[in-house]
């Protein structure tokens, strides 16, 4: 949604603005907003109680759907990808962020700029695949802790995985498309099956 965002209020800009009222509209009408960081936001927890109920990286939600789901980014699941758990390691520290919150707007934001377009070209290979291995090894970990469903990003290619394990219980994991290019969200209705849509744009976002 944001590409690189560095959070902060001077490093908000227009088309980050655009999606934080809309998010900020629909807790004042009673829908509650978590936000799950993800490896190209950095300091949201700024916005928390503003624009979002919640800020985390990772979070257990409430039973849904007769499902109890848990929520993540997904960019730690691929042990291989050395490159950004590196990357990840060094730009979340509180050293980095900490000098990051002192640079002029105008600094900052072309300093995030040129590192989202770095992001943008480099280990590809990671970015688009994970070892199916991997996926039934997380659904494994997130059923071990009392979930039944997952849902994670970062990969950006539409998925569904149902499984069993051998002690009959069932584990899902839905990897959610890249929303810059498909346009598709999970939807996870109260009663029903979750599954992909289409979005419809109705405020030009």
């Amino acid at each position: 949604v944001f590409s690189l965002w560095l959070g902060r209020e001077k490093f908000t800009e227009e088309h980050h603005r655009r999606v934080l009222e809309a998010c900020e509209e629909l807790r004042a009408s009673g829908v509650r907003v978590v936000f799950i960081e993800g490896n190209r936001e950095f300091a949201a927890k700024e916005w928390e109680g503003r624009a979002f109920d919640e800020v985390d990286e990772s979070v257990g939600a409430e039973p849904w759907a007769g499902r109890r789901w848990y929520l993540a980014h997904g960019d730690l699941l691929n042990r291989e990808d050395r490159i950004n758990r590196i990357f990840r390691g060094i730009v979340r520290s509180g050293v980095v962020l900490g000098l990051f919150s002192l640079l002029p707007s105008a600094l900052g934001l072309r300093l995030a700029s040129r590192i989202e377009r770095t992001l943008r070209s480099r280990n590809l290979k990671h970015k688009t695949s994970l070892p199916a291995r991997r996926l039934e090894l997380y659904a494994d970990w997130f059923v071990s802790r009392g979930f039944d469903a997952g849902v994670i990003g970062h990969i950006h290619v539409e998925r569904r995985l149902q499984l069993e394990d051998a002690e009959g219980r069932r584990r899902e994991l839905f990897v959610l498309p890249d929303w810059r290019t498909a346009r598709r969200y999970l939807r996870v209705p109260l009663e029903g099956e979750p599954r992909f849509e289409a979005a419809i744009d109705r405020a030009g976002l």
